[in-house]
């Protein structure tokens, strides 16, 4: 189902406007500071294995 183009425009202003939003929150770039570390340690030392 294709969207019309000012409605492929509002929801892309829109999307723009939350992100520009996301970027500027101290709290929400904590977080996902928290969840990198959290990410990396779950993982650290597992490496990549070609045969899973």
């Amino acid at each position: 189902m294709d969207f019309p183009p000012w409605m492929q425009r509002a929801i892309q202003a829109r999307l723009d406007e939350v992100s520009a939003q996301f970027e500027q929150d101290s709290e929400l770039s904590r977080v996902r500071g928290e969840n990198d570390e959290a990410f990396e340690a779950l993982f650290a030392g597992q490496g990549c294995r070609a045969d899973i």
